[in-house]
């Protein structure tokens, strides 16, 4: 184990609107219950150009982005038993200096640094931590918080472990959106917790990345617009109600449909009242919003619309996500979760600034972007 630095070359961001800047930093320390780990691999969110934009979230300038990470620990904080020096790990940011994934060491919560094999690379883990508890706790999430107009929530279906393990067995649901990143995790979970059929939509192109993710069926949001969504699905595929639906595009669009095709009545897991269950990585489009109380219940019924929350790391979604991390520790030994397609930038972190912009003019579809902070040329 060779020995840490005390410096590392780090993404920072001067101020809101500034360009991200190659520049160094101090190797953090990891405090009690938390490690530190070497980044052999960092991905790309569409969050990390709204944090550029806008300074969302941070609480110190300068500040480090970077929302997913994979790396090597090396080294603990007191207290630690999760994991051990050497451990593969991945892992998602919290919004401080010190635990942004856009630099060459940054810290973690222990009991979040998720551990998994060596049929997974660096590059791939990447691309798993924060799509993969964007869906999960939107699912399995026991969580219910109102930030400003918004409420964060999860529906509280049971966790696919044990007795949890295809529980939903043969209940439809729809998953907007099957090619996102959120999309492919929503599809894996679906399929865990016995979904079916698990009806998605994409472009023609994604069809076959959407089935191996273990979509029943696909259905070309180009060939069938999302207004004529609803009788394709009754004509062709099912007429039972979808209790749960999980919208990981969340256009105006893609949630109106999904609105109209909810149970108003009927639904799933613990949370958001006994009518069906819209999950939503976007606060409410206008189409729906208006329909709305302030709890996100429909106004003439019991349906609902909750927006995940998507970071395992914040107070409401710990219990849940330590939970999770457990989970997603066995499903990836057992090749039961799988990670995305990656695409990877060269230039390490120097290809951030040149790159983020894509996921806001159509650049994606179908892998996550991804670097690696040792390849980047420090700065003289």
């Amino acid at each position: 184990m060779s020995a840490v630095p005390s410096t590392q070359t780090a993404l920072l961001l001067s101020a809101p609107g500034t360009p991200f800047t190659v520049s160094t930093r101090a190797v953090p320390v990891p405090g009690a219950g938390q490690v530190l780990i070497k980044v052999h691999a960092a991905a790309l969110n569409p969050i990390d150009a709204m944090m550029q934009k806008a300074g969302h979230l941070f609480t110190e300038w300068p500040a480090v982005a970077g929302n997913d990470g994979a790396g090597e620990v090396v080294a603990l904080g007191e207290g630690v038993h999760e994991v051990q020096v050497g451990d593969r790990v991945l892992f998602q940011c919290w919004f401080t200096v010190d635990r942004g994934t856009f630099q060459q060491y940054a810290i973690a919560d222990a009991a979040r640094a998720i551990k998994f094999p060596k049929t997974i690379t660096y590059d791939e883990a990447a691309t798993i931590p924060l799509c993969f508890f964007t869906a999960a706790l939107g699912y399995y999430g026991t969580y219910d918080v109102a930030v400003d107009t918004m409420q964060f929530r999860g529906i509280g279906l049971d966790i696919p472990v044990g007795e949890g393990a295809g529980k939903y067995k043969d209940e439809p649901i729809l998953i907007p959106g099957g090619a996102s990143s959120v999309g492919q995790f929503a599809i894996q979970l679906a399929k865990l917790s016995g979904f079916n059929p698990i009806i998605t939509t994409c472009s023609k192109s994604n069809e076959s990345y959407c089935l191996s993710a273990g979509a029943t069926h696909v259905i070309d949001y180009k060939t069938v617009p999302y207004t004529s969504l609803a009788s394709h699905i009754t004509s062709n595929i099912t007429s039972k109600p979808f209790k749960v639906i999980y919208d990981a595009v969340s256009t105006e669009d893609s949630q109106a449909a999904s609105w109209s095709i909810l149970s108003d009545t009927e639904g799933l897991g613990s949370k958001a009242g006994t009518g069906g269950k819209l999950v939503i990585t976007l606060p409410p489009a206008k189409s729906i919003a208006s329909e709305l109380d302030e709890k996100q219940f429909a106004k003439n019924g019991s349906k609902s619309a909750s927006w995940a929350y998507g970071n395992g790391n914040g107070q409401p979604t710990q219990a849940d996500a330590n939970k999770l991390a457990r989970a997603l520790e066995g499903w990836l030994i057992e090749g039961k979760i799988k990670p995305n397609k990656v695409e990877l930038l060269p230039g390490g972190l120097s290809a951030v600034d040149s790159n983020v912009g894509r996921f806001h003019s159509g650049g994606t579809s179908g892998a996550k972007l991804v670097v690696r902070p040792f390849e980047t040329i420090a700065p003289a």
